[in-house]
């Protein structure tokens, strides 16, 4: 896609002082998959929740900005989170979403919300073709957070 340059809710599309804000690639990650469902409501995932979240996201965001969309994962399957930060860079992502919910035994605790976590590279982007393309870190295991 062309891309379309994204802002933020006051319009502003600074990227932390960084001088090109545009996106033209964007890597969507469903949390879990496979033998790890992740968090589990009643017969409900979190695994299953966050890989339907990303296919809509990928719809829209196609759609609505010309942005191409990667998905770390299309089916009910494990992938390693080192392989899907090594995706991201492999494919020059601009930004990396990771996509989690959260779930409660008690139904009386509210509805889940999903967490997206962000990461982008620190440094402007160069044309493709001279790029040293910035790399996003190894996903932290623990807390399932991503750091640039």
């Amino acid at each position: 896609g062309a891309g379309r340059q994204l802002t933020d809710q006051d319009g502003d599309s600074s990227r932390g002082g960084q001088s090109d804000p545009t996106v033209t690639r964007i890597v969507l990650d469903p949390g879990h998959g496979g033998y790890d469902p992740g968090a589990r409501a009643h017969e409900l995932s979190e695994a299953a929740l966050v890989l339907d979240v990303a296919r809509r996201l990928e719809t829209r965001l196609e759609a609505e900005t010309g942005i191409e969309v990667i998905l770390t994962r299309r089916d009910d399957v494990y992938m390693p989170l080192r392989a899907r930060t090594e995706l991201a860079n492999r494919v020059g992502a601009d930004l990396f979403l990771s996509i989690h919910a959260n779930a409660a035994q008690n139904d009386r605790a509210g509805a889940s919300q999903p967490t997206i976590s962000i990461s982008r590279p620190t440094r402007p982007r160069r044309p493709r073709q001279h790029a040293k393309t910035p790399r996003l870190k190894r996903a932290c295991t623990t807390c399932h957070t991503w750091s640039a």
